[in-house]
């Protein structure tokens, strides 16, 4: 009997040490409605065809070698779901309690990323741009634009004259004011 228990107990502890895996992600397939991947855990088991579950709203496509987190239903190998990739190699690591940041790189000389800071401020920067203003800022900049515009003169033979429609940019910039709470 107590042979019994034994195998018993030792059943429900494999499947215990079988519900959750790390792993490594080899190939995606993003053609369905959901992605499957193929990840390596264990000592070399390969699992393919393993649904992969996203956060509503959010959608990515990792890169080859990131690390898998894996559940297996009731311990069953072949009812795997991966819950969460994870990459430390590109991960940002210089975030403030309570930042948030959507980044994507392919190597390490890209590093494209949304950064919302915890001063309420949206951060944007990639190869060959960067944005790191509020809204207000950014309209700011886009009324002074339309002021410098309106007051813009040349000089011709009947005198001054507006080189601009004055009325056009003075009507843009009530609107621009608009935007700001």
């Amino acid at each position: 009997m107590i042979r019994d228990i034994q195998k018993i107990y030792n059943r429900l502890l494999n499947r215990i040490f079988l519900l959750f895996a790390r792993g490594i992600l080899k190939a995606i397939d993003d053609s369905g409605k959901t992605q499957k991947v193929q990840t390596i855990c264990l000592a070399g088991e390969t699992i393919s065809d393993v649904e992969r579950f996203e956060q509503y709203g959010l959608s990515t496509y990792p890169l080859a070698d990131s690390e898998t987190f894996t559940a297996f239903l009731g311990g069953n190998r072949s009812q795997g779901i991966v819950l969460c990739v994870h990459d430390r190699r590109y991960r940002p690591d210089y975030l403030a309690e309570g930042e948030v940041c959507i980044y994507t790189s392919v190597d390490k000389s890209t590093n494209h990323r949304i950064l919302m800071t915890s001063d309420g401020k949206i951060k944007m920067y990639g190869d060959k741009y960067y944005i790191s203003n509020n809204a207000e800022d950014l309209i700011d900049l886009m009324v002074q634009f339309c002021e410098a515009a309106e007051n813009i003169t040349v000089a011709t033979a009947i005198g001054v004259q507006p080189v601009l429609n004055k009325a056009t940019f003075t009507a843009l910039k009530a609107k621009l004011t608009a935007f700001k709470v």
